[in-house]
Formats: structure tokens, C-alpha cells, sequence
């Protein structure tokens, strides 16, 4: 294992301090990856916000939201590159193997952004995937112009954030974060003054904000990182090969991912009257990823606490205090009689569709502690570089939401609860799978499996 040198004259991060109490130290660790999540959904709204009050601006609005979402599914392999700096970190040749890699991913994301938004094919392509009319496809190839520069960008804030994670330096993620919120709220209102076009506008706002996060995590890793990991890293980069077999399985389970929620949707497409339903169920699914999805970044806390076995020993404590806490005051709102009066005045629903949403949140209560045992079972797949389970895992996960679904829905269960407890079935397919495969083998087995692995991953290129 790695043995950790401290660095003269540099103040080290929470991460690595020794002094502090467990679970004050993972508390300090995962607060601002927290409030990255939250900052990152509320400069989302803002440029929404933007657009909305614009007038005559729905034919952007709806172009925009269009684009950013077929950009998330096309950026879905860049989003777990992260977890290659956050397995490995390493020197100047760890890191070199490791961005030639993370680089061929991007520039395969870009050319499919620059052949939807440059070409004729790609124009017929959007018309077919989303059945849009043939104007508002070239709205959507006009906001995806620009975002050709994204794929490369996120990478870069990728393998940084990995590092940066690592290394117990989480406070500068969310101050990264801060920087792009406060980019986006200036081009926002720029734009208003000077009268830009909405599109163009949105667009704008989420490059800069971006770039904006970019450079001040770059100033970060070079700043606090630099060299200091070249002393407690393996002295080979891992090879072509081990990187595939490591980073595959987690891109292949983020596709899995993306497609459960179109398949929910889906069989509730088929009911009788569907509009209520889905409108529902898009609520409750809205607001409970606003509650637990923060709860996935417990999966950096094994990584980073590695050199503290007293810490990584307190991580499952850690999880089921938060997770218990947000499930205790979800429960507090969801079920009790404040229920519908809280999503009445929060986002303006009545009739069909407040029930549907209260009964589904009535459900997805239980998700941060199904959720929480998953990440802590991928933190430490993470730590041992097992991730080949994260395919088998998804594979689960789907089949089990489609079983559920056609089950639940033909037992005459409402459609939003249905789908909110095949939610939760998910969960729990994927943390099962994680657990069998990981504890198939005695936690020292594997530790001395991963001390052996440098040579071995050394081999090829």
C-alpha cells in the first residue's frame, strides 16, 4: 500500500490529518462535495430561470433543454473519468498515461457533438430521436454548435476532480463551483443589459462557467498537488488494458443508468391517462434527487482516507448517520400531513398531480439509505479497482425496474408509486450485486491483491 510522506512547508488538507475525530474528519471532507451538488443544480436553474424570462424565448427554452440533454448523454463516458485520477493519482507519468486516455474519450464525445451539430445526417438524426420539427432541430443544432468545447472541458474538470478528491482537497471543488455560479449569474445578467440573443446566451453562461471551474481546479492540482504524490504512488503507470478494464464497466453502468429513467417513463406512457402520471412522477423523482444525490459522492471517501485505516473504518458508521438523517427528515415531510401542502407551495401542483407526487415522495423516503449502502460498496470497488460488478450491477438494476414495473403496474398500484418503488428496487439490486462480489474474498486477500498489482498493471501499454 501507499505510504504517505507529508510535504514540507505545505499545509496538507482534512483528508490527511490524523488529529481530528473519524467521523468530524469525514464530515469535513464530504460538506463541500455537497455543496457542489447543490451549486451545480442551482447554476442549471439559473440559466433556465434566464431563458424563461425572456420574451418570445420558448422556442430557445425548449431548444436549449433539448441540447443540454442529448450533451449529458453524449458526455455520459466522460462523467466517470474521474474515477481514474481518483484510483491511481500518481506522478507525471501516472498522469500522462492517464489524460492520453481520458483524452481519446473526449475527443470521441466532441465529434459526436460535431456531427449533430454540423451536418445534415446529424440535423435528421435529432428530427428522428426526438421528434422535433425540422425548425426547432436547427434551434437545437445551434445550441449544440458551441458545446462541441464541452466534452474536452469536462474532461479536464474530470481527472482533476479525481485528483483533487484523492487527495483530500474537496473544499476547492466547491469553491470551484462557487466561481462558475457566480460566472453564470454574470453572463445572465449581462446578457439582459446588453440585449444578447436567449440562446446564444445560455450557452454562453454554461461555457464560461465552466472554463471558470476548469481553471481554478487546474491552479488547484498544480498549486496543492504538484509533486506531492510522486513519492506515495506506483512507480509504473497502469497499462491500456488495466485502464479499459477499470473504466468500461463504470461508463457501461452510467448508460444503464440514463436509460432507467426513460424506461419508467415508458410503461407509464401506456396507461390510460398519462399526462398526470408523468408529470407526477417527474416531480417526485425532481425533488427526491435534490434530497439523496449528493449521498453518491461517499463513494471518494475510501480513496481518500485510504492511509487512515481508523477513518476508513468509521466510513459505514459515517453513511448510516447521514443517510438516517435525511430519510428522518424526508419522512418528517413526506410522511405526515405536511405532505401535500409542501409540494402545493412548492411547485404550484393540485389535483391528479399532487397525488401522484406525494405518493411517489411517500416512497423514494426510503431511497438515501439504499442509496448510501451502494456508494459505500462502489467507494471501496473504487479502492480495490474491482469494477467489474458495476456492469452486472446495472444489468440488475434495469431488468429489476422493467420486472417491477410490469408487476406493480399490473397489480393496479398507481403509476408514480410504482415507479418510485421500482426506484428503490434498483437501488437495491445494484448495492446487493456490489456486496456479493466484494465480499467473495477476505478483506486481507484483496489488500494483498492490491499491494501485488503495480508490477502486474505495469505490463503494456
Amino acid at each position: 500500500m501507499e505510504s504517505y510522506q507529508a510535504t514540507p512547508g505545505r499545509r496538507e488538507p482534512s483528508a490527511v490529518r490524523a488529529s481530528a475525530p473519524p467521523l468530524r474528519t469525514l464530515l469535513w471532507f464530504t460538506a463541500p462535495l455537497t455543496a457542489v451538488v447543490f451549486l451545480h443544480l442551482l447554476g442549471r436553474q439559473v440559466v433556465l430561470r434566464g431563458l424563461a424570462q425572456r420574451p418570445g424565448a420558448e422556442t430557445d427554452l425548449a431548444a436549449f433543454v433539448v441540447a443540454f440533454a442529448l450533451i449529458m448523454v453524449i458526455c455520459s463516458p466522460v462523467q466517470g473519468l474521474h474515477m481514474l485520477t481518483l484510483a491511481w493519482g500518481g506522478g507525471p507519468a501516472i498522469r500522462r498515461r492517464l489524460n492520453r486516455f481520458a483524452g481519446v474519450i473526449a475527443v470521441a464525445s466532441s465529434c459526436v457533438v460535431a456531427y449533430l451539430s454540423c451536418t445534415a445526417s446529424g440535423h435528421a438524426s435529432i428530427v428522428a430521436l426526438q421528434g422535433l420539427s425540422d425548425d426547432l432541430a436547427s434551434r437545437v443544432q445551434a445550441a449544440l454548435l458551441p458545446m462541441i468545447f464541452w466534452p474536452p472541458l469536462m474532461t479536464v474538470m474530470a481527472m482533476t476532480t479525481g485528483s483533487l478528491k484523492r487527495e483530500g482537497h474537496s473544499a476547492w471543488l466547491a469553491g470551484a463551483h462557487v466561481a462558475g455560479l457566480a460566472t453564470i449569474g454574470a453572463v445572465v445578467w449581462l446578457s439582459g443589459v446588453a440585449g444578447w440573443a436567449p440562446l446564444p446566451m445560455a450557452t454562453a453562461a454554461l461555457l464560461l462557467a465552466l472554463l471558470a471551474r476548469v481553471s481554478l481546479l487546474l491552479y488547484c492540482v498544480r498549486r496543492f498537488i504538484g509533486t506531492e504524490a510522486d513519492a506515495r504512488t506506483e512507480a509504473a503507470p497502469p497499462s491500456w488494458k488495466v485502464m479499459a478494464c477499470f473504466y468500461l464497466p463504470i461508463a457501461a453502468n452510467t448508460l444503464l443508468m440514463l436509460a432507467s429513467r426513460p424506461l419508467i417513463q415508458a410503461f407509464l406512457a401506456g396507461l390510460a391517462d398519462p399526462a398526470a402520471v408523468l408529470a407526477g412522477f417527474g416531480v417526485a423523482t425532481m425533488l427526491g434527487e435534490l434530497c439523496y444525490s449528493w449521498i453518491n459522492e461517499l463513494r471518494s471517501q475510501a480513496v481518500a482516507f485510504r492511509e487512515q485505516p481508523a477513518v476508513r473504518a468509521k466510513i459505514p458508521h459515517f453513511a448510516a448517520l447521514t443517510c438516517g438523517a435525511v430519510t428522518a427528515a424526508m419522512a418528517l415531510c413526506f410522511w405526515t400531513p405536511l405532505s401535500r401542502p409542501l409540494l402545493r407551495a412548492a411547485f404550484v401542483l393540485d389535483g391528479e398531480v399532487l397525488e401522484q407526487a406525494a405518493g411517489a415522495m411517500g416512497v423514494l423516503v426510503l431511497a438515501p439509505l439504499v442509496v448510501g449502502l451502494r456508494s459505500v460498496y462502489q467507494g471501496e470497488a473504487i479502492y480495490l479497482r474491482r469494477t467489474g460488478s458495476y456492469i452486472a450491477s446495472g444489468l440488475l438494476r434495469v431488468a429489476l425496474i422493467a420486472a417491477l414495473m410490469w408487476i406493480l403496474l399490473g397489480a393496479g398500484l398507481s403509476g408514480a408509486v410504482a415507479g418510485a418503488w421500482s426506484i428503490i428496487g434498483g437501488f437495491t439490486a445494484e448495492a446487493f450485486v456490489l456486496a456479493a462480489v466484494l465480499h467473495r474474498r477476505a478483506p486481507e486477500a484483496a489488500t494483498a491483491h492490491l499491494a501485488a498489482r503495480p508490477a502486474a498493471a505495469a505490463s503494456g501499454d
